[in-house]
């Protein structure tokens, strides 16, 4: 995609229209094997039950493949997080 407003859900909804339903919850973050994004990830799921209480929609930019998202869901415990591959950053 290359620029936010191409950015997709996963759902296929875009992501700037689905900011127009409600408030949305953005972490952006490069690669599994950085510091930083891990503390990041770890984070966004100790607030979950926070953010969902405020009835936001959460989801987490990455620039890693698809299958790399998917392995940081189940690493963190953020399955019901849906997870965007931006490779192109």
């Amino acid at each position: 995609p290359g620029r936010l407003e191409e950015l997709r859900l996963p759902d296929g909804r875009l992501l700037v229209e689905a900011s127009r339903e409600r408030p949305i919850t953005l972490l952006f973050v490069r690669h599994r094997g950085c510091t930083f994004c891990r503390e990041s990830l770890a984070g966004l799921a100790r607030a979950l039950p926070r953010i969902r209480a405020r009835n936001e929609t959460i989801a987490v930019v990455h620039l890693g493949s698809e299958a790399s998202g998917r392995e940081m869901q189940r690493e963190f415990g953020l399955e019901s997080v849906p997870f965007i591959s931006d490779p192109e950053k």
